[in-house]
């Protein structure tokens, strides 16, 4: 087990982990890596994994089983259908 110290950045804590660390998990260009970070107060720990990366972006995913056509059924106030003429460079 590696024992690493917790450290003060700004208002906020964090660990500064080896890239041998990373490494050992297959991380090796973490500017574009996500991380799922699960706590487990039971046992006083913080379990951070790697995301597995997929074709799907994070938006899709929000949006996964979302139906436009319900939606607009059911909230027929809250959907604009045309926000009228452009008046700038929204139209390229």
């Amino acid at each position: 087990m590696n024992a690493l110290k917790l450290k003060r950045f700004g208002n906020s804590h964090g660990i500064i982990i080896p890239k041998t660390i990373l490494k050992q998990i297959g991380v090796t260009d973490v500017a574009n890596q996500l991380f799922n970070i699960d706590i487990d107060s039971n046992n006083g720990k913080i379990i951070l994994s790697k995301k597995k990366k997929n074709n799907s972006s994070e938006f899709d995913e929000l949006f996964e089983g979302f139906d436009l056509k319900s939606y607009k059924k059911e909230n027929p106030d809250d959907f604009v259908e045309h926000w009228g003429k452009s008046v700038g460079k929204e139209a390229i």
